[in-house]
């Protein structure tokens, strides 16, 4: 049986006695070449202090907690290639602007996203 996922259960409890075995040996290097993003902790900033830095970014995803905190943000933004996804968006319009922001990051145009967690899936 071979397992192929991004987020790997903890199995080896359970399959050890049957034998687990790795078949990337050099996981943490491939994961280094295929980096996409970087990940920054600002603790706590004021809504005035994160527009400042979100706004001289060419490309960025915020995630918040809440619908209204990314509604009120994305408001907010510099309108140029500002983004809101929202589970509030019916599916096809929500994957339409999926789309609409994959073209943009592939082009490396101005791309602003401002979103609750639906992101991760």
């Amino acid at each position: 049986m071979v397992l192929c996922t991004a987020t790997q259960p903890a199995i080896e409890k359970w399959l050890k006695p049957y034998f687990v075995k790795e078949i990337c040996n050099n996981h943490i290097e491939i994961f280094r070449k295929l980096k996409r993003a970087s990940v920054r902790e600002l603790g706590e900033i004021t809504e005035q202090e994160l527009l400042r830095k979100v706004n001289v970014q060419n490309q960025v995803l915020i995630i918040v907690n809440t619908k209204a905190e990314a509604h009120n943000l994305y408001d907010m933004l510099e309108e140029e290639g500002r983004f809101h996804l929202s589970t509030y968006m019916a599916p096809f319009d929500r994957k339409k602007t999926l789309d609409i922001i994959r073209g943009k990051l592939i082009q490396g145009e101005t791309c602003r996203v401002v979103s609750t967690s639906l992101v991760a899936g």
